[in-house]
């Protein structure tokens, strides 16, 4: 979804599920989510399970936290990534790779870079053929991309399920407790600095984007333009 819409079903999920959230708040809580309908669902149900509102994007990355580590964004990540690596464990080193893969620090994924964690980690040593067999099936449940022309494989744009594999691995793979686990990501999230600054400014920006884009070969009256005459817009955008 767009962050305007995004926006919009933060919104109505806030009011059917009596989570508080602020005006300028929803436009973000969008944006965080990646417009996906699910995450920002959730969001609005863990807020109101907490009972917190969520007036800051400080209040929305501990209402994340939570729900990325045992909420109801756990909840079926977990479940959903579980069935799909039972179906194709032939290795048994799926988890790993998965993990090790969300770990990468830039998008492309470093194979060798794997091999040599595997090994660290696990004391294994895994052929690159193994392990690029595995990321190929892991594609197949969108849980990362493989680039088939080029041959090689990118994390997925999507912040939540990439924030989730490096919470779900420290759990599920190396073994640590889930509480703990909670406990130190709630606290991670406290100390995010601001990535957007002003609330009002941003809220603006992504309305304003929308009534251009739904205006498109309109004429709109010219004082919403400062100006006497009105403006007709042009019939496409190449950027909004």
């Amino acid at each position: 979804m767009t962050e305007y819409y995004g926006a919009e079903l933060a919104h109505n999920a806030g009011r059917y599920y009596g989570a508080e959230f602020t005006e300028e708040i929803k436009p973000v809580i969008a944006s965080r989510c990646g417009g996906n309908p699910f995450y920002i669902t959730a969001v609005a149900r863990q807020a109101a399970k907490q009972q917190k509102p969520i007036v800051s994007e400080e209040s929305l990355n501990e209402v994340l936290a939570v729900d990325l580590s045992s909420g109801f964004i756990w909840g079926e990540l977990n479940d959903q990534v579980t069935r799909w690596i039972e179906r194709i464990n032939q290795y048994g080193i799926t988890k790993w790779v998965l993990y090790l893969s969300a770990l990468e620090e830039g998008d492309r994924l470093d194979l060798e870079r794997i091999q040599r964690e595997l090994a660290e980690r696990e004391g294994t040593d895994v052929a690159l053929e193994t392990i690029r067999d595995v990321l190929i099936k892991l594609s197949r449940g969108d849980l990362l991309e493989y680039m088939e022309l080029g041959g090689w494989f990118r994390k997925v744009e999507d912040p939540i399920l990439l924030e989730f594999l490096r919470i779900w691995g420290r759990i599920e793979v190396e073994g640590k407790n889930q509480a703990v686990v909670r406990s130190k990501t709630v606290k991670q999230y406290q100390t995010l600095k601001r990535r957007i600054n002003d609330h009002v400014g941003y809220l603006a920006e992504v309305y304003m984007s929308q009534v251009l884009w739904n205006a498109q070969r309109k004429k709109l009256p010219g004082k919403l333009f400062h100006t006497k005459e009105n403006i007709q817009l042009p019939w496409q955008f190449f950027y909004i």
